[in-house]
């Protein structure tokens, strides 16, 4: 009986050291991992709407929303930037108000159409809107706190429309 038992007890202390031996004693912290592990891209939509203040004859920005989503722009590298009279100048600041990245779009509110007239000719027409909605998108970047936007004007000065906080 007595040798039962302590065959019983090397069995269970064998055991119990082949579980010990296939788990490791050391905790790992996994911070440390993922600090090192590079941060998956991420794209910023903004939708804003731009429209001209009734009181001022201004243009003004609002936002609507921003949404952050998992992916990377193509040819965001090769993208020149345009400084052209009437164009729009999103400039994308850091908490100190520091330049990120500077990105310029056609002023929404100038729209060309192109349209068959009468004579089955195609014809140009501009149409000077006082309201619209639109979309930029933008590869993100954690450091962005805030968007300053300014309309480009004759000799490309820069007229301040808005600066949004996209910490809000």
């Amino acid at each position: 009986m007595k040798v039962k038992y302590i065959l019983y007890q090397l069995i269970y202390i064998g055991m119990i050291l082949i579980l010990l031996s296939c788990r490791s004693l050391r905790t790992h912290d996994n911070s440390q991992i993922r600090q090192d592990e590079p941060e998956e891209p991420k794209i910023l939509f903004l939708n804003l709407k731009i429209y001209i203040d009734n009181k001022f004859t201004n243009e003004s920005v609002e936002l609507i929303n921003s949404i952050i989503s998992e992916g990377k722009l193509k040819n965001e590298v090769n993208k020149k930037l345009e400084l052209r009279e009437n164009f729009i100048l999103f400039s994308f600041l850091n908490a100190k108000r520091e330049v990120i990245q500077l990105t310029t779009i056609d002023n929404p509110l100038n729209k060309s159409i192109e349209y068959v007239n009468e004579d089955k000719m195609l014809q140009m027409k501009k149409l000077d809107l006082k309201e619209a909605v639109f979309s930029l998108r933008m590869q993100y970047s954690n450091e962005i706190s805030f968007i300053r936007i300014e309309k480009i004007l004759p000799g490309l000065q820069l007229k301040h429309i808005a600066t949004i906080s996209l910490n809000e």
